[in-house]
């Protein structure tokens, strides 16, 4: 159960038809889905899945998360696979009444919200409420990354055709936001560490933006 939830939850549900569900007591394991030990540094592989999600409600996950190794022996981390999407931020605003700063997107047009383009023109608090909800519903912590930690992830070779804001013989490129799981990802399996929208890291008691 410490190391593969799916699999723990397999085998007991078949023990239970062999034996009968009263040889096993009710009890619930918080398990983490990140712990497991194939998923640090390979969120780029294919076939077998890298990235793990926490569990907000019954049919609700969290972001994708890849999992990286230690920053100066710091320990392993877990950093969102895309950024996050209107779909997700929308989630935390229908189930969390509070939902700090949303109206700050201002009259920005509707093509700009749609379900898979990233969150971009909220407040920096309205982020980190969306953070903490995370936080409170999956008992795991969620923040914006320490500048360090963004450098970290953002290494290796980058999306030839990452969304930026280009000008090549006249024609702009870059001029709006594309689906958060548009484009390639970098050696870690993280999409748009480069281009599409501005982040916040932590960088101190200061916020940067990257």
């Amino acid at each position: 159960a410490d190391l593969d939830r799916d699999r723990s939850m397999l085998l007991r549900s078949r023990a239970e038809q062999l034996f009968g569900p009263e040889m096993f007591p009710a009890v619930q394991v918080d398990l983490d889905p990140c712990a497991l030990s194939y998923l640090v540094g390979n969120g780029a592989q294919s076939g077998r899945r890298g990235y793990c999600t926490d569990r907000l409600a019954d049919d609700v996950t969290g972001p994708r998360l890849v999992v990286l190794p230690a920053v100066d022996g710091a320990g392993r981390f877990a950093m969102t696979k895309h950024e996050i999407s209107w779909a997700q931020f929308n989630e935390f605003c229908e189930l969390n009444s509070t939902c700090a700063g949303f109206g700050a997107a201002g009259e920005r047009a509707a093509a700009e919200r749609l379900p898979d383009r990233p969150v971009r023109g909220v407040t920096l608090a309205s982020a980190k409420s969306y953070a903490a909800w995370l936080s409170e519903k999956t008992g795991f912590i969620y923040r914006l990354p320490t500048e360090t930690e963004w450098q970290w992830a953002a290494r290796g070779k980058p999306d030839p055709n990452r969304n930026c804001r280009p000008s090549v013989a006249g024609v702009a490129r870059g001029l709006v936001p594309v689906a958060i799981n548009a484009g390639l990802s970098n050696d870690y399996g993280l999409v748009h560490m480069l281009g599409n929208v501005q982040e916040w890291v932590q960088a101190g008691e200061s916020v940067n933006v990257v």
